[in-house]
């Protein structure tokens, strides 16, 4: 492409807009006609409309999708989503530490749910259980093998 004439060309927002957006219709019309859900055409429509801060925004379920489908939306949310120098109006500093926060707030009670679990507080189905006490049993093993591996270094 002429945009690039050296590895460390630098180019505009609005021409990496350009470049995403053609880079993106490819990845649209790789997904077969019969194929086309209303996912596929919400994001056609953004990104036609230019709407990248829709794009960022947007949720996409892939439980309707076609494998091929769902990786090439994903492809194209993903070109929107990751970059930096777009503004969409959103904090992303606040965004990430309520996600951060969050996760967490996830990991405490689950650690919670296991240390009751190990205290005989409360019981998992067998089931589960058994896997639970299985996948233990490996983690242990993992870990004793990188205890070693360090100690080799």
């Amino acid at each position: 492409m002429a945009l690039f004439t050296s590895w460390d060309n630098s180019i505009t927002t609005e021409q990496t807009d350009d470049l995403l957006t053609e880079i993106a219709r490819k990845h649209l019309d790789t997904v077969e006609e019969t194929d086309r859900v209303a996912a596929w055409y919400a994001v056609r429509n953004l990104l036609l409309d230019g709407d990248y801060a829709g794009m960022c925004l947007f949720k996409l379920d892939v439980g309707d999708l076609s494998p091929n489908c769902a990786y090439q939306l994903s492809q194209i949310l993903a070109f929107w989503k990751k970059r930096q120098d777009l503004d969409i109006g959103v904090d992303k500093k606040g965004v990430a530490h309520a996600k951060f926060e969050q996760s967490e707030q996830t990991c405490a009670s689950t650690n919670s749910l296991f240390r009751q679990w190990q205290a005989g507080e409360i019981q998992f189905p067998r089931k589960l259980s058994a896997f639970f006490t299985q996948l233990s049993g490996k983690l242990l093993l993992f870990w004793a093998t990188v205890r070693r591996w360090r100690t080799y270094r």
